[in-house]
């Protein structure tokens, strides 16, 4: 496992995964999959390739990074691990093997991201629309 970087903050020890509970109804509908793409699509799911780190999840594992890195990505909010209620916040490592479920720096978040460009793109736009 990666060794944490010295005078860097971290997010709360909080990951972001498939609820076990519900993992065994969900495969057969279309709500795994779905749910995966939606993550993937928020958030950096490469690992998950074939030879990559963890590219030898099971379906549940690949679920479970997809939804920590979307969960990572938005800041540790709690609407972020919802994923029609087939997700679960989690206070222990999710890590499993080779592959590192990773926790967020503070302030990396998309929402400091989006008001960051917000900022920036009003501004720009009003001057534009009335000029």
């Amino acid at each position: 496992m990666p060794v944490p970087a010295r005078g860097v903050e971290y997010q709360p020890r909080r990951w972001c995964t498939l609820n076990p509970i519900s993992a065994g109804d969900v495969r057969a509908g279309g709500r795994l999959a779905d749910n995966v793409g939606y993550a993937c699509s928020c958030a950096d799911c490469t690992a998950l390739g074939y030879g990559c780190s963890c590219g030898a999840l099971d379906a549940c594992g690949n679920a479970s990074y997809a939804f920590n890195a979307c969960y990572q990505v938005h800041g540790q909010v709690e609407s972020a691990c919802d994923f029609q209620g087939i997700a679960v916040v989690v206070h222990e490592d999710a890590s499993q093997g080779a592959c590192n479920f990773s926790v967020q720096l503070v302030g990396s978040g998309a929402p400091a991201l989006a008001a960051a460009v917000a900022a920036v793109l009003v501004p720009l736009f009003l001057c534009v629309a009335f000029t």
